[in-house]
C-alpha cells in the first residue's frame, strides 16, 4: 500500500515536472495552428516575409473603439488578433492601437471628424437600436497606416 502510493506520487511528480519543461520550452517558439480545411487563420508565407522584412516602425491606428453593436464588436476583435499576428511576425516593427474619434468635448470630436476626411477616411452613420427605439451614430470603421 504504501509502495502504491509512492510509486504514485513519483509518477504525478513526474508528469507535473514534463508539464513544466514543456511550457518552458514552447515560450521559446512561436507558433499557430489552424484548423479551418480553408487555412483561414493563417498568414501566407509572403505576408510574413513582408512584415519580417519592414526596416521601419508601422504605426496602424484603428478607428473602432467606444460603444458599437455586436457585429462591430466582433471586427474590432478579429482586426485586433490579426494586428497582433501581424506585430508576432514583424520583430516588433509594427505598433497599433484603437482609437475612439468621438471621446472628448464637442470641438475635438468635431476637429477629429475634419482631421479623418481629410486623410480620406470617410465616416459611415450607423443606426443603433436603443431602449428608446433607434438613434444614429457617425462612426469611422477604418485603419490609418503611417
Amino acid at each position: 500500500m504504501v509502495n502504491r502510493r509512492k510509486r504514485d506520487l513519483n509518477i504525478l511528480i513526474l508528469v507535473l515536472a514534463g508539464i513544466v519543461i514543456l511550457n518552458v520550452l514552447s515560450s521559446f517558439f512561436f507558433t499557430r495552428i489552424d484548423f479551418t480545411a480553408e487555412k483561414r487563420y493563417t498568414l501566407s508565407e509572403i505576408t510574413k516575409t513582408i512584415l519580417a522584412d519592414l526596416d521601419d516602425e508601422v504605426q496602424v491606428t484603428v478607428y473602432l473603439e467606444g460603444e458599437f453593436p455586436a457585429g462591430f464588436k466582433r471586427l474590432r476583435n478579429s482586426t485586433a488578433d490579426l494586428l497582433r499576428d501581424f506585430k508576432s511576425y514583424s520583430n516588433v516593427n509594427l505598433k497599433f492601437d484603437f482609437v475612439n474619434p468621438l471621446a472628448g468635448d464637442q470641438k475635438s470630436q468635431e476637429e477629429a471628424y475634419q482631421l479623418l476626411i481629410e486623410k480620406g477616411i470617410e465616416p459611415t452613420n450607423l443606426s443603433v437600436k436603443t431602449e428608446d427605439g433607434m438613434s444614429q451614430k457617425i462612426i469611422f470603421p477604418a485603419a490609418l497606416i503611417t
